[in-house]
């Protein structure tokens, strides 16, 4: 199992197209979060309990490093999740281009939610349909999975379902 620390934007991204994402990606790995992002995500009535997701309270060390850490486009919240996720080895799962950035500088993984949906599809958690249907529900609720990302994603599922 892969330890994943979910950001806001992806959380409200799942929490839009379909909470039971959530309880299908804990099939394969193991969902946390920090207190600030459960604070960001409140009007979303996530029940972060059913759904597997470990909530965790950053280090002190972490909130005294948020003034010498990277980029000042983002927020704070956002400074918090890759610390965590570097401090605990974690996989950062987030759609910002600026935090996927700012991990790759520190050596941290992260995965975008579409890719978190061919994952689910490799491992058998979920069928081709579902895995687009899941993709387009995406796209309607956050403005960056334009189509020519979901076309991306259909070739990419593609390849994976021709694999022997």
């Amino acid at each position: 199992m892969i330890d994943l620390i979910l950001d806001t934007c992806v959380l409200i991204d799942i929490a839009k197209t379909d909470i039971s994402i959530l309880n299908l990606i804990n099939k394969i790995a193991i969902l946390h979060t920090i207190t600030k992002v459960v604070e960001e995500v409140k009007s979303e009535k996530i029940d972060f309990v059913s759904h597997n997701i470990e909530i965790i309270t950053p280090h002190a060390e972490d909130y005294f490093a948020l003034e010498q850490s990277g980029s000042q486009a983002l927020s704070k919240c956002d400074k918090l999740v890759y610390l965590t996720a570097r401090r605990y080895n974690f996989i950062c799962v987030t759609n910002d281009t600026k935090m996927i950035n700012q991990c790759n500088e520190l050596g941290i993984q992260t995965i975008r939610s579409l890719r978190l949906l061919l994952l689910l599809y490799e491992n058998h958690v979920i069928n081709y349909r579902r895995a687009l249907f899941f993709a387009q529900k995406m796209s309607q609720v956050n403005a960056y999975i334009t189509q020519k990302v979901l076309d991306e994603f259909r070739k990419e599922l593609d390849i994976i379902n021709h694999l022997p």
